[in-house]
């Protein structure tokens, strides 16, 4: 996992790894349903999008943190606008397990 930096820097980080490049090139090779869960899938995760849009036939369960509606919506729209799936789902990520208090960092 790579968290600082552009997609571009990211992108570098990843390809200078064997095991981070051999991760993304699954990502990009699979082509059953997945859940993307504690992405917020933003321009710094261009390389994530581009590798989800290989197959946009995939049906893709995004998990997103609760917000005000009009921002969870303009989310929503957003990675709509950049995820090319014909079936998109969204989900609360606190309904699932990984999304607990108890696994929380303050």
């Amino acid at each position: 996992m790579v968290t600082e930096g552009t997609a571009r820097d990211k992108l570098r980080a990843i390809e200078a790894n064997p095991y981070l490049a051999h991760s993304l090139q699954t990502l990009r090779s699979i082509e059953f349903p997945l859940v993307v869960f504690g992405s917020s899938l933003g321009t710094q995760d261009d390389h994530l999008l581009d590798a989800l849009n290989e197959h946009p036939r995939r049906r893709i369960a995004v998990s997103l943190l609760p917000d005000r509606q009009r921002t969870v919506a303009a989310r929503q729209a957003d990675i709509y606008a950049r995820l090319e799936t014909d079936e998109l789902e969204f989900f609360a990520a606190t309904t699932h397990p990984l999304g607990g208090p108890a696994l929380r960092v303050p």
